[in-house]
């Protein structure tokens, strides 16, 4: 989706802030893999895998981006892989849920699989403005749920650390919230890059804080 919306000018930079993407959530998985092997914790394992989804899905964007500047058209490459960006960034947006809103019931959460695969598999079709806008509002819409939940957390107890990550999301929430709209001014889509890039580096700074 990303790739389509991206304004000409941009396409070079775009592809260097997809690879900023990648290492800062990659970052993020291995310093939440390393602290769920040090205290086992369920919620830092589902951190650590919501986050390396995330990783790929920017993966995926990375070779949709090269696909598309060195071929110029949005070939069978281009396209499987923008379709797996959103398909490994909602499954991780919802790997997430299962760690912020501590939802321990298996059954639940193959469930809520099954919705993301389900919802991913009526976006597998060309991609049109409806369709983005119902994506980034849908991820909007998951990431307000850990936004809630992170706000309560901060206000019972305070620390440095889960208000960066507080922070992170709001950023991350606003950044998808643009890019819904960004399909008619693509400007917005660079505005809501460096929202997203700087909501991500909040959370991987709480994360080294942490380490």
């Amino acid at each position: 989706m990303q790739p389509m919306m991206c304004p000409v000018w941009f396409l070079g930079f775009g592809l260097a802030f997809q690879v900023i993407f990648f290492l800062v959530t990659l970052v993020i998985a291995l310093t939440g893999y390393q602290a769920y092997r040090f205290l086992h914790k369920e919620e830092l394992k589902f951190h650590s895998i919501g986050f390396a989804l995330l990783a790929l899905s920017y993966l995926s964007l990375i070779v949709s981006s090269t696909s598309f500047i060195a071929y110029h058209i949005h070939g069978i490459v281009s396209v499987v892989a923008i379709h797996a960006h959103a398909f490994l960034f909602l499954a991780g947006i919802m790997v997430l849920l299962f760690s912020y809103l501590h939802i321990k019931d298996n059954a639940t959460r193959g469930l809520l699989l099954l919705l993301t695969l389900a919802v991913i598999t009526i976006f597998n079709r060309p991609t049109s403005p409806i369709q983005d806008l119902a994506f980034y509002l849908l991820t909007a819409a998951m990431i307000g749920f850990i936004v809630f939940q992170l706000a309560k957390q901060c206000a019972c107890k305070h620390k440095n650390t889960t208000t960066l990550v507080l922070v992170g999301f709001i950023l991350l929430f606003v950044g998808q919230i643009i890019l819904a709209f960004a399909t008619h001014a693509h400007t917005l889509f660079v505005v809501s890059t460096v929202i997203n890039l700087s909501g991500f580096v909040s959370i991987a700074a709480s994360r080294l804080m942490v380490k």
